[in-house]
């Protein structure tokens, strides 16, 4: 088995590259398709970890008041992991911590899995220290999914999915990065999220987005174009 790549230095570098913003572009675009009209959106770039490896990421954040964005939007992602040969890609809305019990009954109306734990770690520090530290600790252990994004106020924010209960490897991350960034903040919430996309197979990847955009109304062509890496 080959052994991850693990260079968030490299990935922070290149976190305005082209394909980012094209990234970004096609996702916009397609949401107005989608929901009918061009949603405010907040784009954050900085470095994402999936399956121990590394590579460079976006989070595109959009106020979602009335829900279409969550209830439609699954075309546009889908959109977006065609283009760009994803094997996997999410879109999730998040409730505070205290908001638990809308967050379930959110995921049962819409028949998704059960919400899951959101840790959002502010650290105040210099991002290549921390980037490296995380390096460092990698080797070969199986570190968790996590993304690292630069905040507007200058610091860096970790955040993590917790899959299962106790999990150590977040702990120890954390102690981790606390050595070379002192820990500002820490924030909990709740995710419920649908995904497009195989997170194992690139092929099954491509034929999931291909249906998911048949079922929210592209047609032949406009997949075609997707899948060339242009814009429908």
């Amino acid at each position: 088995m080959p052994t991850p790549r693990v260079d968030p230095e490299q990935d922070w570098a290149e976190r305005h590259r082209a394909t980012l913003r094209a990234l970004e572009e096609l996702l916009d675009e397609q949401l107005e398709r989608n929901t009918g009209k061009r949603p405010r959106v907040r784009h954050r770039r900085g470095v994402g970890v999936y399956q121990g490896s590394t590579e460079a990421t976006s989070l595109s954040q959009y106020p979602d008041p009335d829900g279409k964005v969550f209830e439609k939007g699954l075309g546009a992602i889908a959109a977006v992991g065609l283009a760009f040969r994803q094997k996997e890609v999410f879109l999730g809305r998040e409730f505070p911590a205290e908001e638990e019990e809308e967050a379930r009954r959110f995921a049962a109306s819409a028949r998704l899995g059960p919400p899951v734990p959101v840790m959002a770690v502010k650290l105040d520090g210099p991002p290549e220290e921390i980037l490296g530290s995380i390096r460092r600790y990698a080797g070969f252990r199986d570190i968790p999914g996590m993304t690292i994004l630069r905040s507007d106020d200058g610091t860096t924010q970790v955040r993590f999915m917790i899959f299962e209960d106790g999990d150590r490897r977040i702990l120890s991350v954390l102690n981790v990065v606390s050595r070379v960034a002192p820990i500002r903040e820490v924030s909990l919430g709740w995710s419920v999220s649908r995904s497009t996309g195989d997170g194992e197979d690139l092929a099954a990847a491509i034929s999931n987005h291909r249906d998911n955009l048949r079922e929210h109304g592209y047609n032949k062509r406009e997949i075609a174009l997707l899948e060339e890496g242009g814009k429908p």
